[in-house]
């Protein structure tokens, strides 16, 4: 029961439903969900700021000998342009991941309009929250974000070591989790 209504509750705190949150270690493990989750082909990219987090790079990076891109997007003020970010997707690409807040120097991207963008390329939006989940609004559901990652231990005020991952319905229908244990099945 406890279980289920911190899953409950962390789904309000995002605008989320209870059945759209996982518990995750932290954000590189809720980035890798979506990153190791999707059936990659060569060829296809993933759409990210040059000035990304490591935990919101690293899991994208680890692509590249599938044969995935990485486009890294120019960020010469320490955050990349939206339209910037329009201009790298493609065809090809599968995700635009980026921070909520870049930790760097606390730029607030526009999630809005990034979801809208991803939406009309079919394109997943991964974002890092750690940076703002607990301090800032968020809301994925009419931000239209598919994947938040976000560890407890910055504005959440928790301990290291637990955090949670938002995944939209249109998320959950491509990404396949590649680790499965006894608690990620039913019955």
């Amino acid at each position: 029961d406890d279980i289920e209504t911190v899953r409950g509750l962390a789904a309000h705190f995002v605008h989320s439903s209870a059945g759209n949150i996982a518990f995750t270690q932290n954000t590189s493990t809720g980035v890798s969900i979506a990153a190791n989750g999707l059936a990659w082909r060569s060829g296809d990219n993933v759409v990210l700021p040059e000035c990304e987090f490591p935990s919101n790079f690293y899991p994208w990076l680890n692509l590249e000998p599938r044969g995935v891109q990485l486009r890294r997007v120019p960020a010469p003020t320490g955050h990349a342009a939206v339209d910037d970010i329009a201009a790298a997707i493609d065809h090809r690409t599968r995700v635009v991941a980026v921070s909520a807040v870049q930790y760097s120097n606390g730029h607030r991207y526009d999630l809005a309009a990034l979801g809208d963008l991803c939406r009309r390329h079919d394109t997943l939006l991964v974002v890092d929250g750690t940076q703002s989940v607990g301090a800032l609004a968020m809301d994925v559901t009419s931000w239209n974000i598919d994947v938040l990652a976000v560890s407890s231990h910055k504005w959440m005020l928790g301990p290291s070591g637990i955090g949670f991952a938002h995944l939209s319905n249109r998320a959950l229908e491509r990404i396949r989790p590649d680790i499965v244990g006894w608690l990620s099945v039913r019955d």
